[in-house]
């Protein structure tokens, strides 16, 4: 209710000092000013191409800034292309942040030891908060001064980013116990790696639990507190994102013809698809920055290495911050729009009665909403596309690290080349089409439903393409030649792999038998390795393997992106034209809650959940089980596409039934500004044939002629 209550008080404030300042004469110009007045009008005219009792409109809601500063330079701002150039770095930016989690969380993960389930609660509790206001706030669109309430739904956006860099601060960060820097003034320090190497002492039970050793992926007595901190900032971004689709929709709607609306939105959405690559490439920026920003001995394929998580939530929500700024400055509605003043209120009812005719009215609308069989089958549809997209793609980086053995980095640089290059072409194809070609809304479905019926085929090649599970010395069955480190006191439970010089993945350095390490200008080497054949050394980190598969994936993982992206503004116009113009915002906003609900929250919980019972080695510690240390990736990637071609066939029918109710419907949203425009251009006498239902007229362009075909009556 927090972003409610801030959207309410910035437009009654704004709105109540705008009624002072055109009395008190503030929006009036400075007198210098009025001696140029004609020639800037002329010039300023020629510019936007504008009339200039467009430019010299009073109505404060008509006008570019904000109370008692409405400078008339500032008035050529009143365009929708200028606001739509202005809200893409916002949409920019928020989108960035939006996926900036994904790219982190196998680094999280790492660093306070979450479960994938509970990474997946992470990303949930940005729907959370999300489906706290978004129903009100979509019904409130149409009141709410929107360029403003999208300034506080940017700036929260920021916040959260910002919030969510506190869990580094707050919770110290344990360092490896090597001497990897000059500054060890953590109180907390990874596993010893003496400790995981061939030791013939007994250890014991004490030493395996001391709070002071902390291992990578386990939990410590600061993991709660770090899952609290991130849950509030994630949470604080869902109340920012309630009113992005239902305002910036309803909005553009408004001041455009209904023709044009599909090119702004697929422009806006075109630019907002870079955020998502935006964000996974700098997030492979700093994932290669480690986190305590010192200069460590280590390479970024060391099991231990954790990136600079926090850096990109302080870059991202510093940079939505000032973004969010010109938006407040734009007008309510915009010169010559089609929207209307709302009429002013008699002062004769109470609050309560109007509390209770606005409740009655809402009740009406969902009612009249849900029982439009086309829209609540495209909206199941779509709910569970989104329940794909919001689950196992949230956490595609950890599927690309953990599947074909790669780094977070480049596991992000990967996806934010196919984000940009799929996504962003599909979204503008798919405006292009609708837009220019001028689909109907009943072709828009079948275009959507085709497209998910290709797809099918991209998510069925995912089962072969993929790598084998990696053999590792010590894990198992796989113990060869146990003599040579059967008096090491070796822990299975532990996970440090190493790579030997015969290209064998050993458990931990102890399964190898290594007595020695050494710190040499690549990093650590463990040496007198006993069970590496000819005693020779190992590396941190698994072997590079020979599996060939990466790319082939990447190459059906771009089609099926191009695919679902392809279906966007195909699909909102979808939406947007089978129900009325008076329930537009709140379908928008109904849909964004079903979507959030069955789709967006729903979807990292149950995949994490899913995730998790694919793993072979936890990391556990003093306060319990923590992160997933190895995956079997070939149950991981079985899992992940049965779920997806399952739910994909289930779509694929919902929207053959929504084509089929659609077939023979008339009743839609569609423009007829172009007929209206044409009908007021006519002579008053051509006006009146027109209301005749005898007569019709027959133009020939060039002439001034009117052909009737029947006489009037």
């Amino acid at each position: 209710m927090m972003v409610i209550t801030l959207i309410y008080y910035i437009n009654t404030k704004v709105a109540s000092q705008d009624v002072y300042s055109e009395r008190a004469g503030c929006s009036r110009l400075h007198p210098l000013h009025t001696a140029y007045l004609p020639l800037s009008r002329g010039l300023l005219d020629a510019l936007t191409k504008r009339t200039s009792t467009t430019m010299t409109s009073r109505d404060p809601d008509e006008q570019c800034g904000v109370p008692c500063c409405r400078p008339s330079v500032l008035q050529r701002c009143a365009r929708i292309g200028v606001f739509v150039a202005f809200y893409c770095p916002a949409s920019l930016c928020t989108s960035a942040i939006s996926v900036y989690m994904s790219s982190q969380i196998t680094t999280l993960e790492k660093q306070f030891g979450f479960t994938s389930a509970q990474s997946g609660f992470l990303m949930s509790c940005n729907d959370i908060g999300f489906l706290l206001t978004t129903i009100f706030v979509a019904n409130l669109a149409r009141t709410l001064h929107i360029p403003r309430s999208l300034f506080v739904s940017t700036f929260c956006f920021g916040l959260s980013g910002v919030f969510c860099s506190l869990a580094y601060f707050l919770s110290p960060v344990a360092n490896t116990d090597q001497p990897i820097t000059s500054n060890m003034s953590s109180q907390n320090t990874f596993f010893n790696s003496d400790d995981q190497m061939c030791s013939f002492a007994n250890k014991s039970s004490e030493e395996g639990c001391d709070p002071n050793l902390a291992k990578i992926g386990a939990p410590t007595k600061f993991t709660s507190i770090a899952i609290a901190i991130i849950a509030v900032g994630m949470t604080i971004q869902g109340f920012g994102k309630a009113p992005r689709q239902p305002f910036i929709i309803t909005y553009i709607d408004d001041n455009v013809p209904k023709q044009k609306t599909a090119c702004f939105i697929g422009v806006i959405m075109a630019i907002g698809i870079f955020g998502p690559a935006l964000g996974f490439g700098l997030g492979a920026f700093f994932s290669q920055t480690y986190v305590t920003l010192e200069d460590v001995q280590m390479t970024v394929r060391d099991p231990r290495w954790i990136g600079a998580w926090w850096l990109g939530f302080i870059f991202f929500g510093l940079l939505a911050m000032v973004v969010s700024i010109p938006l407040m400055c734009f007008p309510k509605r915009m010169p010559g729009s089609k929207r209307k003043a709302p009429p002013k209120s008699k002062g004769d009812k109470s609050i309560t009665s109007n509390v209770k005719h606005g409740f009655k009215e809402l009740v009406k609308k969902l009612v009249r909403i849900l029982k439009n069989a086309r829209f609540t089958l495209n909206l199941a549809a779509v709910c569970l596309v989104l329940f794909l997209v919001g689950g196992f793609l949230a956490f595609t980086p950890k599927y690309l690290e953990t599947q074909f053995f790669i780094p977070a980095w480049y596991a992000n640089i990967l996806l934010g080349g196919i984000v940009v290059v799929s996504t962003c072409l599909g979204t503008f194809v798919g405006g292009f089409l609708t837009s220019y070609k001028k689909l109907h809304p009943y072709t828009c479905i079948k275009l959507v439903g085709f497209v998910n019926l290709l797809s099918i085929l991209s998510h069925g090649l995912g089962f072969v393409l993929g790598c084998d599970n990696p053999q590792i010395v010590g894990l198992g069955n796989t113990m060869l030649n146990s003599t040579c480190s059967s008096n090491c006191n070796c822990d299975s439970t532990e996970y440090l792999p190493v790579c030997g010089s015969d290209n064998r993945n050993y458990l931990t350095p102890c399964h190898a038998g290594c007595i020695d390490s050494v710190m040499g200008p690549e990093g650590l080497m463990y040496t007198n390795c006993t069970c590496v054949v000819g005693g020779g050394s190992a590396v941190p980190g698994l072997c590079e393997t020979d599996c060939a598969m990466l790319w082939p994936f990447l190459m059906v993982a771009l089609f099926s992106s191009l695919f679902g992206a392809l279906c966007i503004v195909p699909g909102i116009m979808f939406s947007v034209r089978c129900v009325s113009d008076e329930d537009k915002s709140l379908a928008v906003g109904v849909s964004s809650f079903m979507q959030t609900t069955c789709g967006w929250m729903a979807g990292p919980v149950v995949s994490g959940k899913i995730i998790d019972t694919c793993c072979k080695l936890w990391s556990s510690g003093c306060y319990g089980k923590g992160a997933c240390a190895l995956y079997d990736i070939e149950d991981f990637r079985f899992k992940k596409y049965l779920v997806e071609i399952s739910a994909k066939c289930v779509v694929v029918f919902l929207y053959g039934a929504c084509i089929w109710v659609s077939r023979n419907r008339t009743d839609w949203s569609i423009d007829d500004d172009k007929d209206k425009e044409e009908k007021d251009g006519l002579p008053e006498k051509e006006n009146l044939m027109n209301k005749s239902n005898e007569t019709k007229l027959q133009f020939d362009i060039g002439t001034p002629i009117v052909k009737v075909k029947k006489p009037l009556v």
